[in-house]
């Protein structure tokens, strides 16, 4: 039987959560801005695809070493790519 209070209840968490996602996804557009300004354009799609395709997805926050592992191969990409720039320029 629907209970009105229930109702009530889950429609408050669920506009909370809403609410949790709508920041989430401003700090997140906000964060890949930061990082395409600091590291050139594009740089923050390059990032995510090296998160994503590391499978670290799956965790929820990501160890020391994980985070090391990506910012060597985040750097060593971003090196080669300012390298072949110069070269082309």
């Amino acid at each position: 039987m629907l209970e009105k209070n229930d109702l009530r209840k889950h429609l408050e968490e669920l506009e909370r959560v809403r609410g949790e996602l709508i920041l989430a996804k401003y700090h997140y557009e906000e964060a890949v801005d930061e990082f395409d300004n600091l590291f050139g354009k594009g740089s923050a799609d390059r990032a995510i695809h090296v998160l994503r395709s590391r499978a670290l997805l799956k965790k929820l926050v990501l160890t020391h070493d994980a985070l090391d592992s990506v910012t060597e191969e985040l750097y060593d990409i971003l090196v080669e790519e300012e390298e072949k720039e110069r070269r082309l320029a």
